[in-house]
C-alpha cells in the first residue's frame, strides 16, 4: 500500500530520517528534485575538455563518471543537498498544519490559543534547525571537495575585484 512508501527515499520505514523529522512520509519531494538538480547540474558543468582528457587517457565510461566528473561536480552536489536540507527543514513545520506534529506545532498551538511567544519560539525552533542544520553540511560540504578544488575555489574568490557602484 502507498502509505509505506517515503517519496524521499522510496522505502520509508519508521527510521526513515525524513519520517522521524516529520511524522510522515512524504515530507518533500521538492528538496528530491533541488537535490537532483544540483547533480544533474555539477555533471553537466564539468568542462567537456576534461572528459575529452580523461577519455584520450583510456578512461571507460563509468572511469570518468567515478573519478573525474563526480570528483570535480561535488561542490555543486554538495551546495544542492544542503540548500534541499533547509528547505525540507522549513517545510516540515508546515506538517503541523496537517495534526504531524514537529517543531510547527509550536506555532499552531500559538495562533489558537494567540500566545506570540509561542509563534515566537517554534518559529526561532525552526530557524535554529536550519541554520545548524546548514552549518553542518557547509562542514561536510568542505570535507567532501577535493583540496585543489578548495584551494582554487578560494584563489578564484582572492583576485576577484569588487565592481564599482553606479549610480
Amino acid at each position: 500500500d502507498d502509505t509505506t512508501k517515503c517519496v524521499s527515499c522510496g522505502l520509508c520505514l519508521p527510521h526513515c530520517p525524513t519520517f522521524r523529522v516529520t511524522g510522515r512520509e512524504d515530507a518533500s519531494p521538492r528538496g528530491r528534485v533541488t537535490a537532483m538538480r544540483a547533480v544533474q547540474d555539477g555533471l553537466a558543468g564539468v568542462d567537456d575538455e576534461v572528459r575529452d582528457a580523461a577519455r584520450g587517457m583510456g578512461m571507460s565510461g563509468m572511469g570518468i563518471l567515478a573519478r573525474v566528473e563526480v570528483p570535480l561536480a561535488v561542490p555543486l552536489i554538495a551546495a544542492g543537498i544542503r540548500t534541499a536540507t533547509v528547505q525540507v527543514v522549513a517545510t516540515a513545520s508546515l506538517a503541523a498544519l496537517v495534526g504531524s506534529g514537529g517543531l510547527g506545532r509550536y506555532v499552531v498551538d500559538g495562533f489558537a490559543l494567540q500566545d506570540n511567544t509561542l509563534i515566537i519560539a517554534g518559529a526561532i525552533l525552526t530557524a535554529a534547525l536550519a541554520v545548524v542544520a546548514e552549518l553542518v553540511l557547509a562542514g561536510v560540504q568542505r570535507w567532501v571537495t577535493p583540496r585543489g578544488l578548495r584551494e582554487q575555489s578560494r584563489a578564484q574568490i582572492e583576485v576577484q575585484e569588487i565592481p564599482a557602484a553606479t549610480h
